[in-house]
């Protein structure tokens, strides 16, 4: 099982940082690689979290490749944190947590752990070489994001 970890001050809120990840329908506009996603079955949980199915599709057109994944996400906007577990295609087993945590007035941190074993040798190899750069660059699409939402630290939304 393969595992990454990475995190990165934003001078945006945990809430504004997690209102953004939360919004799994709109990761086609800003997500790279994701061409489509959705939600179903949504359920409340006795905690105040809410989970749902989601069911994103990547596409690499570069190599051919498309994916589509679905697995079951909770989210608990009270703690901000994310999870999305999946033992389906095209993965073995995956796991991975975002957590986003208030640092002082107008910054957070916003975190990802992820653990996954993929079902292909292939796409293991392929993906493996480059899980490290992909998720630095999932995070920096999310800063991104936030910034075109929310606007510069200091300034206005673009």
């Amino acid at each position: 099982m393969k595992e990454f970890s990475e995190s990165r001050m934003m001078p945006y809120t945990a809430k504004q940082l997690y209102d953004l990840a939360i919004d799994i329908e709109r990761y086609p506009e800003f997500v790279p690689l994701c061409k489509r996603a959705s939600l179903s079955d949504p359920v409340p949980l006795p905690s105040g979290a809410m989970e749902f199915q989601s069911v994103l599709v990547f596409r690499y057109r570069k190599f051919g490749i498309s994916e589509e994944f679905e697995s079951t996400v909770t989210a608990d906007p009270a703690q901000k944190t994310i999870i999305s577990v999946s033992d389906g295609p095209p993965f073995t087993s995956f796991h991975a947590k975002w957590s986003f945590v208030d640092q002082g007035p107008g910054k957070s941190e916003a975190r990802i752990d992820v653990a996954y074993e993929f079902r292909s040798k292939a796409l293991a190899l392929f993906i493996d070489r480059a899980a490290g750069a992909a998720i630095q660059k999932l995070i920096s699409a999310w800063q991104d994001r936030a910034r075109e939402i929310y606007g510069a630290p200091g300034g206005v939304a673009a």
